[in-house]
């Protein structure tokens, strides 16, 4: 999905009295192409008559995206007279993201309106990011190092659950359950040459009320 952008924008600066003091005027260009995929493989299995079933999903998502712009501002006082020389800045800031998930979920029924759900899941995320900036100074391009940056992150989550759901009665509907999730991430800041590493564990229980007095009302009471 290419694309082409080109803007022009006038900054004028006043004093307390409302004179002009100065403008600047800043003419930019970005060509930007992005190119996005994805692929899913899932099947389910079903076990018997009674409802046990199991599936699985595997995902593969890739986002790849490149900008390339060009920015010059000039400058000028008053009376519309140059104060000074432009000013050209130019940017290379490609982007790349790696998604890759796979999940496995367990249905098992029971007696009385009720069922037992269980799952895994694993996803893990790799991002590549670069801005990179030059300045054009004496017609050379000269890297503008407080705007250029590169940074690196992977992130890999893992998670397993249960829950357990029962209706009631006609109108009254409950379920219980408890997620075990663990992350551990990964940042390098190759400009700086700075990195971070995060590793911790969470538990997250639910629990969920459900009303159902006609057919047209619901109310319902999450955890």
């Amino acid at each position: 999905s290419p694309g082409t952008n080109t803007n022009d924008n006038t900054t004028d600066i006043y004093d307390a009295d409302n004179k002009l003091q100065s403008t600047t005027l800043t003419n930019s260009n970005s060509e930007n192409k992005w190119t996005n995929y994805g692929a899913n493989l899932n099947m389910t299995t079903k076990l018997d008559t009674a409802g046990r079933e199991l599936s699985a999903n595997l995902d593969y998502i890739h986002y790849n995206s490149l900008s390339n712009q060009m920015f010059v501002n000039s400058f000028y006082d008053n009376d519309e007279t140059k104060t000074g020389d432009d000013e050209t800045l130019r940017g290379y800031l490609p982007s790349t993201i790696n998604i890759y998930s796979g999940k496995i979920d367990y249905t098992h029924p029971l007696k009385h309106n009720a069922k037992i759900e269980a799952g895994l899941k694993s996803s893990y995320v790799e991002t590549d990011n670069i801005a990179n900036y030059d300045n054009l100074l004496n017609e050379k391009w000269v890297e503008d190092t407080g705007k250029t940056n590169h940074f690196l992150y992977k992130e890999n989550i893992n998670a397993a659950y249960i829950s357990a759901s029962k209706e009631l009665n006609k109108k009254w509907s409950a379920q219980l359950g408890l997620r075990l999730e663990n992350t551990i991430s990964n940042g390098n800041q190759l400009t700086t040459n700075q990195t971070f590493k995060r590793n911790y564990t969470q538990l997250f229980p639910t629990a969920y009320l459900r009303y159902t007095p006609n057919d047209k009302n619901q109310f319902s009471l999450n955890y």
